[in-house]
């Protein structure tokens, strides 16, 4: 998950770098001198190729600024989750959680532990956590996934464990 976290953050550096260099490629003090400069001009062909070449890179300049907007909405999406995904999210989580609960040893401890856990998901707590950045794939998706494989794997060990077993008779 760092290696993700890291990649994240070179492309957010670099978006911004991309970002600061464009916006400040043509500003407004220099477009308003290259007008100036092609408004003095005799030759005629000479005006229009530069105001030619202006809009030619003020249109380079709106591209490259979309696709910077795009990328960093990629981003965001990433960890963004819509209130309609929120609580598919939170039902679906619920259920996994009492599912993979049901299959560990019945305890308070643990019942109280999986009850946390569904508090923890709840619609308004999952949107507040969202809001202040919470990355709910490296804090919920990434633990659950490891619970969900321990479990599997110890399902192997209870069969391997019973064939030992009967081998042994």
């Amino acid at each position: 998950m760092e290696n993700i976290l890291e990649s994240a953050q070179e492309i957010m550096s670099s978006l911004d770098n991309e970002l600061t260099r464009t916006a400040t490629k043509n500003t407004a003090t220099f477009i308003s001198d290259k007008i100036k400069q092609l408004k003095g001009g005799k030759d005629k062909d000479a005006i229009i190729r530069g105001y030619e070449e202006l809009i030619n890179n003020l249109l380079e300049d709106k591209s490259e600024l979309e696709r910077i907007a795009r990328s960093y909405k990629e981003l965001y999406e990433g960890v963004e989750i819509s209130s309609e995904n929120l609580e598919y999210l939170q039902n679906t989580i619920r259920s996994a959680i009492q599912i993979l609960g049901g299959l560990g040893v019945q305890s308070p401890q643990n019942d109280i532990a999986i009850e946390s856990l569904v508090q923890l998901i709840s619609l308004d707590t999952l949107k507040t956590m969202q809001l202040l950045g919470f990355n709910y794939k490296q804090a919920i998706g990434e633990p659950l996934t490891e619970l969900c494989a321990e479990k599997i794997r110890s399902f192997g060990n209870v069969n391997s464990k019973a064939q030992q077993g009967n081998r042994k008779r």
